[in-house]
């Protein structure tokens, strides 16, 4: 049976090794993981403290998403961990093993690891990361400037091939100037669900236009995913009769003179 492609419109595939997480900061609210997996599904518990549950079939389902990929004759993408944080500090150090050991192993895909907990990934790398897996791209989940001032020097200080930033649920302007040299993704997104009586946020155009040419104009792969459950009409991701979907070159851990050659996508919305 064909591994089934994920609904996430950045990847091919996505995959946990385990599921349940902390909320660290204001990008976890009314986050889409907890929605579906504890409070849907009551798999785990989410918080500090709680029993993160284990995946059973992560490594068979990454070598059956790279058969699949083989057989297509390219590469494909897999965002590990997408109800989790694969640096979460209240999850065993064996199991992030078990994770570098299928990335070491794995041909034909390019993986996407994207953590809200940036300051610990230097301790939690494995030992032969060096400048980092050639197939694996490292994503910092940043919302907003705060944050971004905060943990853009922490993202900066960590090698990878593919180094990018989540800003997803973007949660007001954000000034990527100081940082734009180090960046080879941006993915940018409002709220992805929206959940009880609270307010959903609402995503400014401003906000999403100025993030979107700052990268254009650094030559950086921007992805802009939704206007999220906050905009009318719900979701969608036009911009000015544009739908903007791009990605850096695969890893081949050579430096790319434009980092978002392969795959690039600006097409018009009524194509």
């Amino acid at each position: 049976m064909a591994l089934r492609e994920s609904g996430i419109e950045w990847t091919h595939y996505s995959g946990n090794a385990w599921i349940g997480c902390t909320a660290v900061g204001p990008g976890c609210n009314l986050c889409y993981a907890n929605a579906r997996f504890a409070k849907r599904l009551r798999m785990v518990e989410w918080g500090a403290g709680k029993s993160r549950h284990k995946v059973k079939g992560f490594a068979a389902n990454v070598r059956k998403a790279s058969r699949q990929a083989a057989d297509l004759g390219g590469r494909q993408r897999f965002f590990v961990n997408s109800a989790s944080d694969t640096f979460d500090n209240e999850v065993p150090d064996e199991w992030r093993e078990e994770v570098w050991a299928t990335l070491r192993q794995t041909d034909h895909l390019d993986f996407i690891l994207v953590t809200k907990r940036i300051g610990n990934v230097a301790k939690m790398l494995p030992e032969d990361w060096g400048v980092g897996y050639s197939n694996t791209w490292l994503l910092a989940t940043m919302v907003n400037q705060e944050e971004l001032d905060r943990d853009m020097p922490k993202l900066a200080a960590v090698p990878a091939v593919v180094r990018g930033l989540s800003i997803e649920p973007i949660m007001g302007p954000v000034d990527l100037s100081k940082w734009l040299h180090l960046l080879d993704w941006v993915i940018i997104g409002g709220q992805s669900q929206q959940m009880g009586d609270a307010e959903p946020l609402v995503v400014e155009y401003e906000w999403v236009r100025a993030l979107i040419d700052q990268c254009l104009a650094a030559g950086i792969a921007v992805f802009f995913k939704q206007w999220g459950t906050g905009h009318y009409p719900r979701g969608g991701n036009v911009i000015d009769g544009e739908v903007i979907e791009m990605f850096p070159n695969p890893c081949s851990g050579t430096p790319s003179p434009a980092p978002w050659q392969r795959d690039r996508r600006v097409a018009a919305a009524n194509r």
